[in-house]
């Protein structure tokens, strides 16, 4: 367990250096290469936030997708290996005590325990992770709807919500993922 836990946190680890990388941003999303069609936003859906979108970056066997502000810390990273079917998910700067990440795509919602790491890139920050499924129902929801939300205190919720070259980058994560 704790082989998989540092494996996925090298994952994690990896997406965030390549999130901090404005030109990586730059480069990788959306790949030029290819013609993806993306739905539009269903009615009613959040808006995206201005300077923040959704990050795909491929390396070799592995990928990130990370959400937030080009060279900025990232909100929310999700790491998987090509065609595994498995995605881990990691909150950089969640509270340790916390120990489960909560996802939310309209309907559907997910509340997983969680293990709480030191970030290999800055030891006195926590990273919660955990692993999901590609055909859970959150993981599908947020594939299809394009964006996720993180509870907040109350009922608030930080809706992260993919502009059109970022809906590209959720699209082509997926599907390497499988």
């Amino acid at each position: 367990m704790k082989h998989a836990a540092q494996t996925a946190l090298t994952l994690l680890a990896a997406a965030a250096m390549l999130a901090g990388c404005a030109s990586a941003r730059k480069a990788l999303t959306p790949s030029a290469s290819k013609t993806i069609e993306v739905a539009p936003p269903e009615p009613g859906a959040p808006k995206p936030t201005a300077g923040m979108d959704w990050t795909y970056a491929p390396v070799g066997t592995n990928a990130a997708l990370t959400y937030g502000a080009a060279g900025g810390q990232p909100k929310l990273l999700l790491a998987c290996a090509q065609k595994s079917g498995s995605v881990t998910v990691g909150e950089p700067g969640a509270a340790a005590a916390v120990n489960r990440i909560t996802l939310i795509s309209g309907s559907a919602k997910a509340t997983v325990l969680a293990g709480a790491q030191p970030s290999p890139s800055d030891p006195s920050q926590m990273v919660l992770s955990a692993k999901f499924s590609t055909l859970d129902p959150i993981m599908q929801a947020f594939a299809h709807r394009r964006w996720i939300a993180l509870p907040l205190e109350g009922d608030k919720v930080d809706n992260l919500v993919a502009h059109p070259e970022g809906a590209v980058a959720v699209r082509e994560f997926f599907d390497f993922c499988g």
